[in-house]
């Protein structure tokens, strides 16, 4: 085991998700590149990546191991919770911060993907996806917790992982993949006159041709989001259209940032 009452220096998912996801950090140049390094790790093996979504600590440290029969470790398993804050928080850098080289909506696109990946394909006790519980196994993609649970015969918890609805995934897909977002928090924010700026992070070359966000209620409007890269999706046009109150107020051939 660790030496007693010392300090363990493991890189943990929470140290970069909460910072951002609250927006925490200075708004300028420098410390963006400085702080934005910490997102690198979703891309490394050896740090946060897993088949099944972001570790909640580094696979490259000693203490990394799947041997305790405690039914909640944050000890390198996958918790959707934990995944949702450091979605919103990728969100956050990327759509209210200056530009920096560590992350770009690939990176977004990808974890957006997995966590896609993890509700629909998992491996869940007694139960058929989809399926979202505690923590997840990021190498063999079965629900950790509910497994344990399982294999105490008789615990009137065990299927306490089915209530677990807290992974935010709508709000990855509306403020993120749609790009909705309040005018006043982004970077190089408009005129007070704009309530809405949509901004998609969807990269070039994307295999994500179209989505259609309906009946957004935003500030006493009605807003449909409308992105069809050929045109033959939804009938109205091709590109990216935003909608206000059955009007169209914003477009273009490109997915870019409207106002």
């Amino acid at each position: 085991g660790w030496p007693l009452k010392q300090h363990v220096p493991v890189r943990e998912l929470m140290g970069l998700s909460s910072p951002w996801y609250f927006d925490a950090l200075p708004v300028t140049p420098a410390a963006t590149i400085k702080y934005a390094v910490g997102f690198q790790q979703l891309r490394e093996e050896s740090g946060f990546k897993s088949l099944w979504g972001p570790r909640t600590c580094e696979r490259r440290h000693e203490c990394y191991n799947f041997t305790t029969d405690a039914q909640c470790n944050w000890n390198g398993g996958v918790w959707p919770f934990e995944t949702s804050k450091v979605g919103t928080g990728l969100i956050n850098l990327l759509q209210h911060y200056p530009p920096q080289p560590h992350a770009s909506s690939v990176d977004f696109i990808d974890l957006l993907q997995t966590y896609s990946f993890a509700h629909t394909r998992s491996i869940a006790v007694e139960s058929m996806p989809p399926h979202i519980d505690e923590d997840l196994h990021p190498d063999f993609g079965f629900w950790i917790t509910r497994q344990k649970l399982y294999k105490n015969l008789g615990d009137p918890l065990k299927n306490r992982g089915e209530h677990y609805f807290h992974s935010s995934f709508v709000d990855l897909v509306i403020s993120g993949l749609v790009g909705a977002q309040s005018p006043e928090y982004m970077y190089k924010a408009p005129n007070k006159h704009v309530f809405l700026v949509v901004n998609p992070l969807i990269p070039k070359g994307s295999d994500i041709t179209w989505f259609a966000l309906r009946h957004l209620k935003f500030r006493s409007h009605i807003v449909d989001i409308i992105y069809d890269l050929e045109g033959n999706k939804y009938g109205i046009g091709r590109g990216l259209q935003v909608w206000v109150n059955g009007k169209i107020k914003a477009k273009s051939d490109l997915v870019t940032r409207l106002e």
